[in-house]
């Protein structure tokens, strides 16, 4: 028979702790001044990862109250196209 122990806050506290916190300080700069209804492009740097550049914007903007849809650009790969809702 399998054994159930309630956990204590401690024990709790450990499971569900993050392991690292983003900082999102420079992307919070970044839109800034968007509102809904604005446009924006992020030109990304050769070390730029698309997924985690567009992750960021996207914790950011929802930490001003913000929601963003992308749009993709085939022609240019090394630019994130947005906008805000």
């Amino acid at each position: 028979m399998p054994k159930v122990k309630k956990l204590s806050a401690a024990e709790i506290a450990e499971v569900t702790r993050r392991v690292s916190r983003i900082e999102l300080g420079e992307y919070l700069d970044l839109i800034k001044g968007f509102k809904p209804g604005d446009w924006g492009r992020v030109e990304l740097d050769p070390d730029d990862a698309h997924r985690v550049v567009k992750r960021r914007l996207t914790l950011a903007a929802k930490q001003q109250g913000l929601k963003l849809r992308y749009r993709q650009s085939a022609d240019q790969p090394d630019k994130i196209l947005f906008r805000v809702l």
